[in-house]
């Protein structure tokens, strides 16, 4: 479900109104309603193409930008990743040059390329996919209300399931221990986030604390490829990055 923040429309609303507004015999109701809400052709074009690039329709989103001709800029670099996400830092340093369009164009090329088994395409594909999450540092790239949205499971704005999936396939292609040492580590980010997000069964304490009670939790479902990355990893520079610079990390390797 997208929700705009402007209307609070989902995507089919959106359809209807475009429809409605292309409707050269309006009825009496659809003509009063235009007469007190006065809405932009571009602005609904606007929010077509946000609401297309929420559900990652990536080439409908370009369609739609381009229809208007404009779209918004994004903050900073939406393929940008660290070892300790830092969205306030990447906002200070690192300013942002491609609007929601050139996103658009860019994830369905890199995942074009991707499905043709390009391996860096495919991982700045789920980089790309990952940082339009909550989680990432271009979550301004979905202008909605997802952040307020009823049903998280099913928002793409706060689940990791794309980003998982275009992270594995990223992993099948990664060439070398290196790459696929930094593709698990993400891999890891993603089981992190859906343990952040397991509704009320966390408890504060338990998800930032290094107590053992946790522990049972975080093994059993979230914590599968950092038990990879330690197993079969530990040979590679990335391995000891991701020891020195990641709390959770080291915290497994050292219980473990």
């Amino acid at each position: 479900m997208y929700r705009s923040v402007e209307g609070d429309l989902s995507y089919p609303e959106i359809v209807m109104l475009e429809k409605s507004y292309h409707n050269k015999e309006k009825s009496l109701i659809e003509r009063l309603i235009w007469k007190k809400e006065p809405i932009s052709l571009s602005q609904i074009g606007e929010w077509k193409g946000d609401a297309l690039l929420a559900m990652h329709r990536f080439e409908e989103a370009a369609i739609a930008y381009k229809g208007i001709g404009r779209s918004q800029f994004l903050i900073t670099d939406p393929f940008l990743i660290h070892v300790v996400d830092c969205h306030d830092c990447d906002h200070r340093d690192v300013l942002g040059t491609l609007s929601r369009l050139q996103f658009a164009e860019k994830m369905h090329a890199l995942n074009s390329k991707a499905q043709n088994g390009d391996a860096q395409a495919a991982l700045e594909y789920a980089n790309g996919l990952y940082n339009i999450t909550w989680f990432g540092n271009s979550r301004d790239a979905i202008n909605s209300s997802l952040q307020e949205a009823e049903e998280l499971e099913v928002s793409t704005f706060y689940s990791m399931d794309a980003p998982y999936a275009a992270y594995e396939r990223a992993l099948k292609l990664a060439p070398g221990k290196e790459k696929k040492a930094f593709v698990l580590f993400m891999l890891a980010k993603c089981e992190q986030n859906r343990f952040e997000m397991k509704e009320n069964e966390i408890s504060y304490t338990a998800y930032y604390g290094d107590d053992l009670p946790c522990d049972p939790v975080k093994n059993q479902e979230f914590r599968k490829n950092f038990a990879l990355l330690k197993s079969s990893y530990a040979n590679t520079e990335f391995y000891k990055l991701v020891l020195k610079e990641c709390s959770y990390f080291e915290h497994y390797v050292r219980v473990h």
